[in-house]
């Protein structure tokens, strides 16, 4: 088995999330290699906000079979009340969601799979790959002067496939293939 990971690379179908900094685009907050926390992140403007992030097209050889794709997210909140959070997925015009996630005050990362593709229950295909919009639901919560506001710093894709066997070759012996 091998594995392939996606960042967004545009927004998705869905900006509702506030990005930090203001500056960048609310994609450009959470697609890091390496988590950088309180530096970038998107969070929750109100009640729940969730955003959509486009991906690049995969490079998973042709013939490959795809065992899975897993939506990571790294989430916290910040504020003393409790706020929830959860991966999305968007697929065939419909969107799917993860576990439902309790958020501490520390950054935690996250992981949701899915083996087949939930629109069609059937395999995942590089086209559904291709098609594949990630990202995240967001609470907030403002009660008697506290508050709690979901955060995420990271939201990336793996899909976990198995590449196509290649067929070995016999040798070749003055001009003959030997069988």
């Amino acid at each position: 088995m091998a594995t392939e990971t996606l960042r967004p690379n545009a927004p998705g179908d869905l900006t509702q999330l506030d990005p930090y900094p203001v500056t960048l685009p609310n994609w450009d907050c959470v697609n890091d290699e390496v988590a950088d926390d309180d530096a970038t992140y998107v969070s929750a403007p109100e009640a729940t906000g969730r955003d959509l992030y486009n991906l690049p097209d995969t490079a998973i050889p042709d013939g490959s079979t795809i065992n899975s794709v897993t939506v990571v997210t790294r989430m916290c909140r910040d504020g003393t009340l409790s706020v929830t959070g959860y991966a999305v997925i968007k697929i065939g015009g419909t969107e799917y969601i993860g576990a439902l996630r309790t958020l501490g005050t520390s950054w935690t990362t996250y992981s949701d799979s899915w083996a087949t593709n939930p629109y069609t229950g059937n395999p995942w295909t590089k086209t559904d790959i291709n098609a594949l919009q990630a990202g995240v639901n967001l609470g907030y919560d403002s009660r008697h002067g506290n508050y709690g506001i979901g955060m995420c710093t990271q939201v990336y894709v793996i899909v976990d496939y198995t590449p196509p066997t290649v067929a070995a070759k016999k040798p070749i012996m003055d001009g003959l293939i030997l069988v």
